[in-house]
């Protein structure tokens, strides 16, 4: 039975310089990641950690 992560048919295009992208898939290959996976796990990791952070801001008075 496949993982709810599995389910991987929505894509994101998103442009960039070709050192960015040089970059970004030396990172890759560092973690020893697809391209793609690297890319879903570090944006989504980056997300979770903003909507925390600004879950965190709410109780804040300003």
């Amino acid at each position: 039975m496949p993982r709810a992560d599995d389910n991987k048919d929505h894509s994101i295009k998103v442009r960039c310089t070709p050192e960015q992208r040089k970059l970004i898939e030396k990172a890759a290959e560092k973690a020893e990641r697809t391209l793609s996976d690297w890319i879903r796990r570090t944006i989504v990791k980056q997300a979770e950690a903003q909507l925390a952070d600004d879950e965190q801001g709410k109780g804040k008075k300003r």
